[in-house]
């Protein structure tokens, strides 16, 4: 069952309220299942239910429905749960998951607009080459006067798609059915990965950044509930997608598990954390400090992202607007022109 993080962020607020308020676990859980619409997530509230009153922990409940919350959240709890703290343990992840939707959802809406136009451009550039070409084909077919170049160049591409268009269509979604299912494999995820981060300009650094707040945000809240650094690192690399920055971070927990410092460590990794963000753990590491240090890297990186994403948008914005205004400019030549030239001629 794929559970949507606002869900799950909703559930667990609500649960920290009713603990809050006195009422006990296993009757919040009943609550909460009553509170939500999908069958199959009250069946699971149900089930954490009678699971917590035969004597169980929430975390032990929690393990067995993975699809409920993320390792993370289930390590968080477990502390708080160790510690007393469930109350206080259940508002630090509840702000890690919407922090980690809310920076998601800033992406996702940056993308959305060119998305959408550039989708809207690909449905009018279908409509002109299935409806607007053969018309202009048949209209221009017998004309003996010389027709302008655009004229010309789009007559060419209409012949061309009336006789091939068919085996492109084939042939591009063959090709698309090859890449979805290369970018699906291990190897493919991490080719993508790697050249999402090489990619100039404002794309690969976002790229970076995305990660890197992701991760020291991450990193900030489990060091808070006193989890070990490598039980830390660990459960950071099983949350990041990008799997370059994860085989960093896992290959970082080895190491620090093996005595090295995590500074030292993350030096090593230019390519991924900037000099910046290693001298400012190698501080934290030296004082004592990584948890408050971790967050004020994440807070860093959050505000980078919101201006990478201004930026972007305010790039791509004028570039689309240029591409569509020489496409419409292009076509208006190429028919216009033509019916000045064959009047010019009569």
């Amino acid at each position: 069952m794929n559970i949507p993080l606002p869900t799950k962020i909703f559930i667990l607020d609500h649960l920290r309220v009713m603990l809050r308020a006195g009422i006990p676990i296993g009757r919040a859980l009943e609550n909460l299942g009553a509170d939500v619409a999908q069958p199959k997530l009250a069946a699971i509230l149900r089930d954490l239910r009678a699971t917590v009153e035969r004597g169980v922990s929430l975390t032990d409940a929690l393990a067995a429905h993975p699809e409920l919350l993320p390792p993370v959240a289930v390590e968080l709890i477990r502390s708080g749960e160790q510690s007393g703290t469930l109350e206080k343990t259940l508002a630090e992840v509840t702000m890690q998951l919407r922090k980690d939707h809310d920076l998601r959802s800033r992406v996702q809406g940056a993308l959305l607009y060119p998305a959408i136009i550039i989708g809207a451009m690909s449905i009018i550039g279908t409509g002109v080459i299935g409806i607007i070409l053969p018309r202009l084909a048949l209209l221009f077919r017998d004309v003996t006067v010389m027709l302008p170049l655009p004229t010309r160049m789009l007559l060419a591409f209409s012949a061309f798609v009336g006789s091939y268009g068919l085996l492109v269509v084939v042939v591009l979604a063959l090709a698309c059915a090859l890449l979805a299912a290369f970018s699906r494999s291990m190897r493919g995820r991490a080719l993508g990965h790697r050249m999402l981060l090489a990619v100039p300009g404002r794309i690969g650094v976002l790229a970076k950044e995305v990660n890197l707040a992701r991760t020291f945000r991450t990193l900030a809240g489990l060091l808070a509930t006193d989890i070990p650094i490598v039980h830390a690192l660990e459960l950071t690399a099983s949350t990041l997608s990008n799997t370059r920055y994860r085989s960093a971070v896992r290959a970082a927990a080895t190491r620090v598990a093996h005595g090295e410092a995590l500074g030292a460590v993350l030096r090593e990794e230019r390519a991924l954390f900037p000099p910046t963000s290693v001298q400012v753990v190698t501080v934290g590491e030296e004082t004592g400090t990584l948890a408050e240090l971790f967050n004020e890297l994440a807070n860093f990186y959050e505000a980078d992202v919101d201006r990478s994403l201004q930026n972007l948008t305010t790039i791509i914005e004028p570039i689309l607007i240029l591409i569509i205004g020489v496409g419409v400019a292009f076509l208006a030549v190429a028919v216009l022109q033509p019916m000045y030239t064959i009047a010019q001629a009569i």
